[in-house]
């Protein structure tokens, strides 16, 4: 290749990352700029999921105060006595030949039942606030994997941008230099052809974004998905600092959730078992007849367990806590494995980025200078040149996935072991 024809090819993706840093501060101006703070507090409010957390926790407290009231007494009216062919009687009905009578019954639980319920419901009610924190410990996870999922997208999509316009300037100023009879059909047959691929794979990168958008619009609630398309994350990368150390999963919120509900279900075997222990109803009535003018009567009635006493009851609610043991195993294994999981996979992801942000970028800037060097002063081919450029920017692309899969990384730990404790 002749010399006067460098002008062409002298732009480097220097050049192209400041144009795309420009493209990414653009989007961060926009009106949908969002900070993962300003996501999270808006999934936490508006979803619907975390709404329906709420629901339940307070159907549980409203539950807790049913358990924990006495039974109420009963009042009781009854005439007797009554005569049709007489009819009512004289007025005032102090003079009807009718008898009459009002009492009073009340049900006394024995056996520690109203405790047992009241202490079942209270755990219930512990369970219901872990179930909540667990939810949001996902919402809150779910969210930073869009969030980061839309920066990716979005930086991606700027890196092809840059390529795409570095691209067409190439191509405008070869398609110039052939008619001038300065530069072979083959290279702009050539870079016609980058250009070509470049589009194409802005088109692809444009696609990937607006559903990165999409999904993280789902992720912060129906007020936002109107304007998905207008979102952008406006934060950078987290980075983790130390290796993580592994934590207490019992603090976690699924796992102290299902604790609670062992203690609930302790408590409905115990109720199941009181049940044996039989209630008494006492009762007073004030009865008035014509002839003897009133008198007071009191009853006492006790169930009578000649065919059945609660075994199914008390059958199930063994049940129901060994059921409730074993999910409590569970969401402590599951805890433990997402806490190894997640440290591994933050651990590696971490090393990856770091190899990638240091020598790597080094090596790859002087392998592209000394191409771009070389095929100035006529020793490398346009081929190369491009294939260096490719690497280049493939190296660049390798890097925001690896930082985005360093975040991604960080945030899973953290939802393993500090989230919602």
């Amino acid at each position: 290749m002749r010399p006067n024809a460098v002008p062409i090819y002298r732009k480097t993706f220097s050049s192209q990352a400041c144009i795309a840093l420009l493209f990414s501060a653009v989007l961060c101006s926009t009106a949908g700029a969002l900070s993962l703070n300003e996501a999270e507090q808006q999934a936490l409010q508006n979803h619907p999921d975390a709404r329906l957390a709420a629901a339940g926790r307070d159907a549980a407290v409203a539950a807790h105060v049913s358990a924990a009231q006495a039974v109420n007494p009963t009042l009781a009216l009854q005439t007797g006595n009554m005569n049709p062919g007489n009819g009512m009687g004289a007025w005032p009905l102090i003079h009807s030949p009718m008898d009459a009578s009002v009492g009073l019954s009340y049900l006394v639980e024995r056996g520690d039942k109203r405790a047992l319920r009241t202490q079942a419901a209270q755990a219930g009610v512990g369970a219901a606030q872990h179930d909540e924190a667990e939810l949001r410990r996902q919402l809150r996870l779910g969210v930073h994997l869009s969030y980061f999922d839309l920066k990716l997208a979005q930086d991606r999509e700027s890196l092809v941008q840059s390529s795409v316009e570095l691209q067409q300037r190439s191509f405008d100023i070869a398609g110039k230099r052939f008619q001038s009879g300065d530069l072979s059909a083959v290279d702009v047959a050539r870079l016609q052809t980058e250009l070509v691929r470049a589009k194409a794979d802005l088109r692809s990168a444009q696609a990937n974004t607006l559903q990165a958008r999409q999904t993280l619009a789902q992720r912060l609630g129906p007020e936002a998905q109107p304007k998905a398309a207008e979102l952008s994350a406006d934060d950078a990368y987290p980075q983790a600092g130390a290796s993580p150390e592994p934590t207490a999963t019992t603090e976690r919120a699924d796992v102290r959730s299902a604790a609670q509900r062992v203690t609930a279900a302790e408590q409905n075997l115990a109720l199941s078992r009181a049940s044996t222990t039989r209630d008494v109803t006492i009762g007073v009535a004030l009865e008035r007849h014509p002839q003897t003018n009133g008198s007071i009567s009191f009853s006492l009635s006790v169930p009578l367990f000649w065919g059945y006493s609660f075994e199914g009851e008390q059958r199930k609610a063994e049940v129901d806590l060994n059921m409730s043991r074993l999910q409590r195993q569970r969401s402590e294994m599951s805890a433990q494995a997402d806490q190894a999981i997640a440290q591994e996979q933050l651990k590696a992801a971490t090393l990856r980025r770091s190899e990638l942000d240091g020598p790597a970028q080094q090596a790859a800037r002087q392998a592209l200078d000394g191409m771009e060097l070389a095929y100035r002063k006529g020793a490398a081919s346009l081929t190369d040149v491009l294939d260096a450029r490719r690497q280049w920017q493939a190296l660049q692309l390798d890097l925001v996935q690896a930082r985005a899969d360093e975040a991604k990384a960080l945030s899973t730990w953290l939802a393993a072991t500090q989230w919602e404790r």
